[in-house]
């Protein structure tokens, strides 16, 4: 119990690490674009960006947890291991043809989309190559640390970049340019990496007829992932058709400041994840909940208290409109927590990958419900979407916590002298 402990300390920093980067670095990029760009430019760069988010689900397809799974169940046998990464290259090269039909329809169906062609098809291709980073198999073998570092320095290198030569509208198309390049560094030290484990993929021709049931086998991961996403992407699609590209960049800054919080909170999801699905330990979910819930109301509160103050400063005051819609969103930053703790590392690890997306497709329905009620009575606008949004992830949270009491029986009591698991989380 003591080495997985270690395991799970060493995965949960890792993951910090990871979060703290996905937090600083849009922290920097994200102001940069609003005040280089128009906001007008910035809202179609944002809606690209959320188009794109929908792709990046299709071509992930849930395999971030089924596949995850599927290694850590074969890892002892490295030819299985091999076949199992094989099925599901295949099947994510079969989903990315499949995303960029969709994206080249996407490009002639959006008025918003109209000039930024090129520029919507670039953005796909970073995604595409996502594929190659094997993200999956590095979570099955609890190498947290690869993950983070990768991420780091794809990033980093595309910052600096954009930093240095975006610098007006005109430069945009310099944006998903430096993803690509990034991209494909971090796809060179991901090689080198799979050499280190041993690794080598079979590619054989059977390995197809086997993607298709990689396929049917994560399609359950993927329903949940794609509503549960969906959330925060419908809205951002829908202000682009209904509304103007100012109330798109609005909304988006918001929505990521929402995600930059929510970052935080991926860490010991993640790093949680391959340990419950070992010891199905629901007391160690307990002690994450205690220790975690006072940090995250005490940090709505300063967005309370400062969040006009700190938009400003670092959006310019034409964003102001962002800081009102955050303090709407804090119900979502609140609820989101439990929500995505009770969900896979829990319900997944007893088996339970159905009901984790039922309750995300009964929380989809709740949102669209709640936005039709909101054009229905012509109050379409967005604070009534951070109100729908808000109260689609309460919906979430509920149902997922009642699933996992009324299922309470099927995780394992631990031995009380195993009971410091508290302490691997401080």
């Amino acid at each position: 119990m003591k080495n997985q402990n270690k395991v799970l300390i060493s995965n949960t920093i890792a993951m910090y690490m990871l979060s703290i980067a996905k937090l600083v670095i849009p922290l920097i990029s994200l102001p940069y674009l609003t005040r280089v760009l128009t906001v007008e430019c910035y809202g179609s760069v944002s809606f690209v960006k959320s188009i794109i988010s929908y792709m990046q689900i299709l071509i992930d397809f849930g395999f971030l947890l089924s596949a995850t799974k599927d290694v850590i169940a074969v890892i002892k046998n490295k030819g299985e291991v091999n076949k199992t990464i094989g099925n599901t290259l295949y099947a994510q090269i079969l989903l990315c043809g499949l995303s960029a039909i969709l994206m080249l329809i996407c490009t002639f169906c959006f008025d918003i989309l109209e000039g930024y062609e090129i520029y919507s098809l670039l953005s796909l291709i970073p995604a595409i190559l996502s594929i190659f980073l094997f993200e999956y198999v590095f979570k099955a073998y609890e190498k947290m640390g690869s993950i983070a570092v990768r991420f780091v320095v794809m990033k980093v290198i595309a910052l600096i970049l954009t930093i240095i030569f975006v610098k007006s509208d005109a430069d945009i198309l310099l944006i998903p340019i430096f993803d690509i390049v990034s991209s494909l560094i971090a796809i060179v030290l991901v090689i080198f990496q799979l050499k280190k484990f041993g690794i080598k993929i079979d590619l054989g021709l059977s390995r197809i007829k086997e993607a298709w049931l990689s396929l049917k086998s994560s399609f359950v991961y993927f329903i949940s992932n794609f509503a549960t996403t969906a959330f925060s992407l419908l809205n951002t699609l829908l202000i682009g058709l209904a509304l103007t590209k100012s109330d798109v960049a609005y909304w988006n800054v918001a929505i990521q400041l929402v995600c930059a919080v929510q970052a935080l909170y991926n860490p010991i999801i993640n790093s949680v994840f391959p340990t419950m699905v070992k010891n199905k330990d629901l007391k160690l979910i307990h002690k994450i909940m205690l220790l975690y819930m006072p940090l995250i109301f005490v940090g709505c509160g300063l967005i309370i208290v400062l969040g006009d103050w700190a938009v400003t400063l670092v959006f310019k005051e034409q964003y102001l409109m962002s800081s009102t819609l955050l303090k709407w969103l804090i119900p979502v930053m609140i609820a989101g927590f439990p929500a995505m703790l009770y969900g896979w590392p829990c319900l997944g690890a007893i088996e339970k990958q159905k009901a984790t997306s039922i309750s995300t497709i009964v929380s989809a329905v709740v949102q669209v419900v709640g936005l039709g009620f909101i054009a229905l009575i012509g109050c379409f606008n967005l604070i009534a979407l951070a109100v729908v949004r808000s109260v689609t992830e309460i919906a979430l949270c509920l149902i997922r916590m009642t699933i996992v009491y009324k299922n309470k029986h099927k995780f394992v009591k631990p031995n009380a002298e195993d009971s410091s698991s508290l302490n691997v989380q401080q």
